[in-house]
């Protein structure tokens, strides 16, 4: 069965070649298109969507209301999709939807890496975080697998702030391998090395091609993040002066920063 994805776009030129491609996938399936908010609630408590993508500035309603209502544990949703957000613009508005949890991530449509196959891609990396049973008339998240989820996506808005390329395997892997190590009592260099060959396993890679695609994800979003968002992100732990940290450093500093906040996530 395929996962239902639900669109509130208004601009035909971002919503028309994404509903194409998501159709052309055998993992997805489009629930409907729409340019209205109040169109885009209707669907979603009628037609359970696993993933719903919105722009939050569209011509009839207001997206960032659709968003809290899709939180509202008083809507009493059946399950708690995905969200994506696309928009033109980062104003503080959307970075609202990330810090106040009503949207998983979020897509600039100016950015170079904008495009139907890369959101696609992105879909992919995140699919093993949704959960539905499908088999009961009353739907109901499993608390553990929940539990993981909001870990991930946790670990994905931490290390979204360093500019990671999206799309990229490396990303899919860092996350993993930083999920796993947040699991360890400690951070021992054996465990670490040995979580290499298990990530290498479950995506049918050598040891070495993860830690090559890694190095070469961090490099990159080292080059690309604001010197002083490395200040604040970064340099109270690590000298960035020398570039990006080594792969291991990297992890164990995520790890560490989560698991330090005790919570649920």
């Amino acid at each position: 069965m395929r996962y239902k994805v639900l669109i509130l776009e208004d601009d035909p030129r971002f919503a028309e070649p994404l509903k194409v491609r998501i159709e052309d996938d055998d993992k997805f399936e489009v629930l409907g298109v729409t340019d209205s908010s109040t169109e885009a609630y209707k669907l979603l408590k009628s037609g359970v969507p696993d993933v719903v993508i919105v722009d939050l500035q569209v011509t009839e309603g207001d997206g960032y209301e659709l968003l809290a209502k899709i939180r509202d544990p008083n809507e009493n949703l059946p399950i708690q999709p995905y969200v994506l957000v696309i928009t033109w613009f980062v104003s503080d508005m959307t970075m609202m939807t990330l810090s106040d949890g009503l949207a998983d991530y979020v897509y600039k449509k100016q950015n170079e890496s904008y495009s139907p196959e890369n959101i696609l891609k992105h879909l992919h990396i995140v699919s093993r975080q949704f959960h539905r049973n499908r088999d009961k008339e009353v739907q109901v998240i499993d608390s553990a697998l929940d539990m993981e989820r909001r870990l991930r996506m946790r670990i994905t808005r931490e290390i979204d702030q360093f500019y990671m390329n999206q799309g990229s395997s490396g990303k899919e892997y860092l996350i993993e391998i930083i999920y796993r190590t947040i699991q360890l009592p400690q951070h021992e260099d054996l465990q670490i090395g040995q979580m290499y060959i298990e990530v290498g396993k479950l995506f049918r890679k050598e040891a070495n091609a993860i830690d090559i695609s890694i190095r070469r994800l961090l490099d990159a979003a080292f080059l690309r993040t604001d010197s002083k968002a490395l200040e604040r992100l970064y340099s109270p732990y690590v000298d960035i002066g020398r570039g990006a940290p080594r792969n291991k450093e990297f992890v164990v500093f995520i790890a560490n920063k989560i698991k330090k906040e005790n919570i649920c996530w």
